[in-house]
C-alpha cells in the first residue's frame, strides 16, 4: 500500500513527508479506473494537489492553483456546473500522458529514466536524492504503509 490521492489524509501525509525532506512530489496514474493525480509539497505545506477519477468523472482532490504545466495541458481545474462548458472540460480531462508531462515539467521526465535501474535499486515508484540517515526511511514507511 502507498500514498493515494483519494485518501482523506493524503495531503497531511504528503505534507509530513515534505516537512522532513523539503520538496516532495507525487504522481499517480492507473489506466483501468482512469485515476490521474499529481501533487507537490514544500517544507511541510501542500502547494498543489489534483486528483481526477475518470471512472466516476470526478475531481477527488484540488488544492492550490493550476501550475503553468497544467495550464499548458489544459488540465487541473474543477469541472464547471454548466453542461456545455462541462463537455469542453471533459474532452480535456487528465490522462496518463498528462501525468507524465506534468512530472517532466516539474522535475523528472519519466520517459528518460531506466526502469530496470530503478527496480534494481528497490525504489518502486520513488526517485530523488533523499537526505543522509535513516530517519526519512522510517517516516516514508510509516506514511505509506
Amino acid at each position: 500500500m502507498g500514498l493515494d490521492a483519494t485518501s482523506p489524509d493524503f495531503a497531511e501525509k504528503l505534507g509530513a513527508l515534505s516537512h522532513e525532506l523539503g520538496e516532495v512530489q507525487f504522481f499517480g496514474t492507473q489506466r483501468v479506473v482512469e485515476y490521474h493525480a499529481w501533487a507537490r509539497a514544500v517544507n511541510g505545506e501542500v502547494t498543489r494537489a489534483y486528483c481526477y477519477l475518470g471512472e466516476s468523472d470526478e475531481v477527488m482532490l484540488a488544492i492550490g492553483s493550476p501550475t503553468p504545466a497544467e495550464k499548458a495541458a489544459h488540465v487541473g481545474v474543477v469541472p464547471p456546473d454548466d453542461t456545455e462548458e462541462w463537455d469542453t472540460w471533459s474532452e480535456n480531462a487528465p490522462t496518463e500522458e498528462t501525468v507524465l508531462r506534468i512530472a517532466g515539467a516539474w522535475s523528472v521526465d519519466r520517459a528518460a529514466l531506466d526502469d530496470d535501474a530503478i527496480q534494481e535499486a528497490g525504489w518502486h515508484g520513488f526517485s530523488g536524492r533523499p537526505p543522509r540517515g535513516g530517519r526519512w526511511r522510517r517516516l516514508l514507511h510509516r506514511l505509506t504503509s
